[in-house]
């Protein structure tokens, strides 16, 4: 029987964002595509894993 689990990732993204001064480009910076863009070109590390069994499988799998 397959289990859910709740997975949480924390993953250190690296990329180039552009702008008149750095401010600027922090306060421009689309998040979802300098991920996008990150993720596939490699520049990224995931730091962090932590993952949790949710409930609802345990009661399931306790009842059946």
């Amino acid at each position: 029987m397959d289990k859910e689990y709740d997975i949480k990732l924390n993953i250190e993204f690296t990329g180039i964002a552009t702008g008149a001064n750095r401010q600027e480009a922090i306060e421009d910076l689309d998040i979802l595509d300098f991920i996008d863009e990150a993720a596939h070109s490699g520049n990224f590390r995931i730091k962090d894993t932590a993952a949790k069994l949710k409930m609802m499988s345990m009661i399931k799998s306790l009842s059946a």
